[in-house]
């Protein structure tokens, strides 16, 4: 149960107690704000705890909506604030301070609660504020100012504020003007008659499945009954968001639920139009199938758009071209309700498919609906494409995050990891992410980074071009970028031009791809000491030095000898009558020391 602090002298004739009492919470009276410490730390730490001026003077409704949302750990409205157990130790904290600044003495004029959101803000805390509308909270400070607030009050009444709050402010046009006028009120029959949004959602799914099941009769009078009960399963779909709002029973089960049962009961209903048409001798079920596939990838796209957007402020959301224009859009009033209805949604989508449904035939529902829904597709697809190539602001893994966070990586997915073709080890398995790290140390030695997974499997780039380690002091090296997939005599440049030189920084110009043992793309030879200044100059001869003046030609003329190792055709070989050179520094003269090839 909730615990709500009345902090300040009584106010004669208030009915803020009342008030409290009613929406649930236990009221206890704090003189000062020493008394109102020493309460807050008597509440139980797993219950919400609110401070609240006995001077307050507003709409219940605005009370409720201040100290009774489920989703904010903090938030207050004029003279009262709210703390959830999450945000128990901020609300101490500085109900704490205030009580030390002050000296615990009696409030006379200042709020406490508000001073407390003064030092939450202060503190850097995230205070919700809702947002009240004509609703009317305040303390006032002499009597004069009561009267006029309560003379506002009694101009708002506080169900109708509360009934129209219940719907949503941006919503399909059916929805809006066909839907929305009524089913508030059962909305509110519900709330007082104790149902739950949760239990008006299951209702909603047991409708649809019961329009499916009379959809799958192929009778006439079937589809006229399905596309009536289809009806009012969306209403019911409308009333448990309301009541959520209507009676603020906010719950992630809730949505869940919500959006889940919207995609089973839709694709329920196409099943059971396809059973009802093969039953009359027409065979649907591949536009069913597509119909389903249609509207999962449009499903997808919406979601992750929506969460790739979900931090975007108003300074970033409206940078675009794009989003200029359709703020001009709005301006005109058809337009916005044109462009709501051009993207079908789950609205004006289930009534095409309920009047379809009882007036043609299910191909033809099938038919209308693929078209149509291309359509949406296409023209919302097109608009969100153009949103994020012009618009500029600081994009995020937010979208891929929330899809990763939908996975089942629970046992049975785990399992299957385990057991199919080409798997990985389970989510945190210590032992495969070691082993991964052990076989690919060569790699690692090399300047590849390793890049891990939160399964254990190794994503470097070495371990995608090739699952076979390298030769131990041979590193394998990625091919350059449009170099074909063809040996290249040394000396040859792949793109024709000419021989390949080292760099003053002893690398090989891009394209060279030398086979000599002793240097591999530039990379020395382990056994080879000699720093990158002393092989500044120096480059390979091949096919147009030496070898060929003395008329030397062939696949090994090229190849010098390397650490004493003479080098032919084959390994172990030179041709006959080949001097013995060294690979850097060229021709040995007989007797004399190595002459620097320029």
């Amino acid at each position: 149960m909730s615990t709500a602090i009345l902090t300040g002298q009584p106010v004669p004739g208030s009915s803020i107690e009342a008030d409290l009492r009613s929406l649930g919470f236990d009221v206890r009276t704090a003189t000062d704000a020493a008394d109102a410490e020493t309460l807050l730390a008597a509440v139980p730490g797993d219950q919400r705890v609110a401070v609240v001026d006995t001077r307050f003077v507003g709409h219940r409704h605005a009370l409720r909506l201040g100290l009774t949302d489920p989703r904010f750990p903090l938030a207050a409205i004029p003279g009262a604030v709210t703390a959830q157990p999450a945000g128990r130790q901020a609300l101490t904290r500085a109900l704490a301070r205030e009580n030390s600044a002050n000296g615990g003495t009696v409030l006379a004029v200042d709020s406490l609660a508000d001073r407390i959101v003064t030092a939450l803000d202060a503190d850097g805390g995230e205070v919700h504020r809702p947002e009240l509308g004509s609703l009317v909270a305040a303390v006032p400070a002499d009597p004069q100012a009561r009267n006029e607030a309560r003379q506002a009050v009694s101009a708002v009444d506080d169900e109708t504020v509360r009934l129209k709050s219940a719907v949503k402010a941006r919503d399909g046009f059916f929805t809006t003007f066909c839907i929305s006028p009524y089913s508030r009120y059962l909305a509110r029959w519900c709330a007082r008659r104790g149902l739950t949004p949760n239990q008006v959602t299951t209702a909603s799914l047991i409708t649809a499945l019961i329009a499916a099941g009379c959809a799958a009769t192929g009778t006439r009078g079937g589809y006229v009954a399905a596309g009536l009960l289809l009806l009012f399963s969306f209403v019911l779909d409308c009333t448990d968001g309301q009541l959520a709002r209507y009676s603020l029973q906010y719950s992630t089960l809730g949505a869940w639920l919500d959006a889940t049962f919207d995609r089973a009961k839709e694709y329920a209903y196409y099943a059971g139009l396809a059973l009802g048409a093969a039953r009359g001798g027409d065979d649907v079920w591949a536009l069913a199938l597509g119909a389903m596939v249609l509207q999962t990838c449009r499903h997808v796209v919406d979601f992750s758009f929506n969460e790739a957007n979900v931090d975007s402020t108003a300074a970033t959301a409206n940078t675009s071209p794009t989003a200029a224009l359709s703020g001009k859009l709005d301006s005109v009033g058809w337009t916005v309700w044109a462009r709501r209805m051009i993207v079908l949604p789950i609205g004006e989508r289930w009534a095409m498919i309920a009047v379809l449904t009882a007036a043609t035939t299910p191909r033809i529902t099938f038919y209308v609906l693929l078209v149509g829904c291309a359509f949406a597709a296409t023209y919302t697809t097109a608009g969100r494409l153009l949103r994020s190539l012009t618009r500029k602001a600081r994009r995020t893994d937010r979208a891929a995050q929330a899809l990763a966070d939908l996975a089942d990586s629970g046992p049975t997915a785990g399992l299957l990891v385990r057991f199919l073709p080409g798997g990985g080890a389970a989510d945190g398995d210590p032992q495969r992410s070691r082993r991964c790290r052990a076989r690919h140390a060569r790699r690692l030695a090399v300047g590849t980074e390793l890049v891990g997974r939160a399964d254990g499997r190794c994503l470097c780039p070495a371990v995608r071009r090739s699952r076979r380690p390298p030769p131990q002091g041979r590193p394998r090296l990625a091919r350059p970028a449009g170099v074909p997939r063809r040996r290249v005599r040394h000396g040859a440049d792949p793109r024709g031009e000419g021989g390949c030189e080292r760099s003053a920084t002893g690398g090989f110009r891009a394209g060279c791809r030398c086979r000599l043992p002793s240097l591999r793309h530039g990379v020395p030879h382990p056994r080879q000491r000699r720093s990158a200044a002393g092989l500044a100059g120096a480059r390979c001869r091949g096919t147009g030095g030496a070898d060929a003046a003395r008329g030397r030609t062939g696949r090994g003329a090229h190849r010098p000898a390397v650490h004493g190792r003479a080098h032919g055709a084959r390994r172990g070989r030179r041709p006959r009558g080949a001097r013995r050179e060294h690979p850097l520094l060229g021709r040995r003269p007989p007797g004399g020391r190595p002459v620097r090839t320029r």
